[in-house]
């Protein structure tokens, strides 16, 4: 590196590029707040300590530091090519006032939706919040109706005109300091290069040292999390779901398969393959109807304890049939437990079975009810192309 690039570096901050060290600021500012927020509110409540927090905050900068030169990449394009101007430039003051409120706006309301998802999941943004922005009218009419979205815009949108102006002097100056094109290229090009170098050479895990997996996403960096999954489509399957050793776990299963109306097949203690006799007048000729309700957790269902009243209709109809009440979930996610229902598919790692190639004419429930000369039918009140839902229920005989 020649000395000259230092010179064009350290001149471009303190002139035209003056702005990327205050918006830099501003972010760091708010991401340091965010995880003292996370550690004080749910934290503590996963046994991360004080002294933990204090290395969090420190290697959380460094992560932080590590994201700035990519997400302030358009910013200083734009400054780059923005023409040498001399004097007073109305236009051109309110667009960079514009720009500025557009950024910190973003950045508050990013930190907030982030405190929310952690709250959630205990994590940092991860597959699950790529897939929320892949279908986003199932997804965002929900958290509408879940969260005070518009007084939460409200709120970040009055912190915005604070923060703007208090900083207003430092995010527009009425004289855009001339420089030079070609300097103004060599800036752009190395701040290409160091975004290249932090893109490169770290990854958003790179600083997680601990053994507590929520001190590590405490310590992580959500816009980093969220590219990572955008980029790898890959969900760590032993931090989100709980697992125990696969001997103990094959002896459990043999002790809850071992039935009256079922056989062991060969191999039954690897593979757990049973054979059962079929019933002699088949399944009868009554129509078959499962009702697949979203979000109905046992929380909120009278029928299971609870109180206020919410679930009238399931209570009624759980006095008449039959109530099963250790029955548990298959994941945290629609496709989780469609995939269950129809395939008896447990949740397995990154992509669920519903939205993986090769998922066409497997063996599933429609199968069994073809079979015995049964039409099936499956019928979504959404948008069919949420969790590959059409592509993979046409393709598996409904």
């Amino acid at each position: 590196m020649s000395t000259a690039e230092p010179n064009i570096i350290s001149s471009g901050l303190k002139g035209r590029y003056r702005s990327l060290l205050t918006m830099g600021a501003v972010y760091l500012l708010f991401s340091l707040v965010l995880r003292i927020v996370l550690w004080a509110v749910m934290g503590r409540n996963f046994q991360v300590s004080a002294a933990q927090e204090f290395i969090i905050l420190g290697l959380g900068v460094v992560n932080d530091l590590l994201v700035l030169p990519p997400l302030l990449l358009i910013l200083t394009l734009i400054l780059t090519l923005l023409p040498n101007l001399r004097g007073e430039s109305m236009f051109r003051c309110l667009w960079a006032r514009f720009f500025s409120m557009a950024a910190i706006f973003g950045f508050i309301y990013l930190s907030i939706a982030e405190f929310f998802f952690f709250a959630e999941f205990n994590a940092r943004f991860n597959l699950v919040a790529v897939d929320y922005l892949i279908y986003p009218n199932e997804v965002f009419v929900n958290i509408w109706e879940t969260y005070h979205v518009l007084w939460l815009l409200s709120a970040t949108a009055l912190l915005t005109i604070i923060i703007q102006a208090v900083f207003d002097r430092r995010l527009i100056r009425r004289c855009l300091p001339t420089m030079p094109f070609k300097r103004r290229l060599l800036f752009l090009g190395s701040h290409i290069l160091l975004t290249v170098f932090c893109l490169g050479l770290f990854s958003t895990d790179s600083l997680a040292i601990f053994k507590n997996r929520v001190a590590n996403e405490i310590t992580a960096n959500g816009i980093s999390s969220f590219f990572r999954a955008l980029h790898t489509n890959e969900l760590n399957f032993k931090q989100y779901y709980r697992t125990i050793n696969d001997k103990r776990a094959f002896a459990i299963m043999r002790r809850q398969l071992c039935t009256t109306d079922s056989l062991a097949a060969k191999g039954f203690n690897d593979n757990l393959n049973r054979t059962f006799t079929a019933p002699v007048k088949g399944l009868g000729k009554l129509n078959i109807v499962a009702v697949v309700e979203e979000s109905f957790g046992a929380q909120f269902v009278g029928a299971y304890g609870d109180k206020r009243g919410l679930t009238p209709n399931f209570d009624r109809l759980a006095k008449q049939g039959l109530l099963f009440t250790n029955a548990y979930a298959s994941g945290t996610r629609t496709v989780r437990g469609l995939g269950a229902i129809v395939c008896s598919m447990p949740p397995i790692p990154s992509e669920g079975i519903m939205k993986r190639p090769g998922s066409e004419n497997i063996a599933n429930w429609g199968d069994v009810l073809r079979a015995k000369g049964y039409q099936r039918s499956f019928l979504y009140g959404g948008h069919g192309m949420f969790d590959n839902m059409n592509h993979f229920f046409s393709s598996n005989g409904f």
